[in-house]
């Protein structure tokens, strides 16, 4: 059982992502720990007592949604969707994270993704890191629902999974990088799915 000092620092590190989410909102890149700490009502070094700096925080942010991928994958499992329905669901999961953590997402993106490229920015992190792990993490789970899709028949394109796979991963990047331009509410989401699964099938 954690000690009563854990279960404090636990829930002070809970109430500064939830500012320092917002902040990120706000400015995206430019946000420093001067500004979470400013929201979060508390000095900029006591802030490092709880977090090494932007990048952890941003670590702290993505990662237990990245964890929720699995659990939904044993959901899903557990629901013995068809692979095709089961790809449809990772992509519809992802699709609807990304919309709900974009300008998070689109600070990790402008590191690793060239249509999101910032030439000024040259920092590396462990969020980004992470994020990256995440990223091959669920290409795994969606290749492999490709490959038994195709198994069962499910898939009409002859191309191998990891074409299929590549085509996807760009389009659902393209429809994010439109979002920059054009942010659509979360009942779009549904039919981007719908347009991108016409690669496929």
């Amino acid at each position: 059982m954690a000690s009563k000092t854990t279960q404090r620092v636990e829930e002070k590190k809970t109430q500064i992502l939830a500012t320092a989410k917002g902040i990120f909102m706000r400015k995206g890149r430019q946000t420093r720990m001067a500004d979470i700490a400013e929201a979060a009502g508390m000095e900029t070094s006591s802030l490092y007592y709880y977090f090494k700096g932007v990048p952890e925080v941003l670590n702290a942010l993505l990662n237990d949604q990245y964890r929720d991928l699995r659990q939904y994958e044993r959901e899903m499992a557990l629901a013995r969707l068809s692979n095709m329905e089961a790809l449809r669901e990772i992509v519809l999961y992802l699709l609807e994270f990304y919309h709900e953590n974009f300008e998070l997402i689109r600070i990790i993106l402008s590191h690793v993704s060239p249509l999101f490229q910032d030439l000024d920015l040259e920092e590396d992190s462990e969020a980004i890191n992470d994020f990256l792990t995440a990223y091959r993490n669920a290409d795994a789970i969606i290749l492999s629902y490709l490959h038994g899709s195709q198994e069962d028949n499910e898939v009409t394109h002859d191309y191998p999974p990891e074409t299929l796979l590549a085509m996807l991963r760009g389009a659902m990047l393209g429809i994010m990088a439109s979002w920059q331009q054009s942010y659509p509410p979360k009942t779009a989401i549904p039919g981007y799915v719908d347009r991108l699964f016409r690669l496929i099938v």
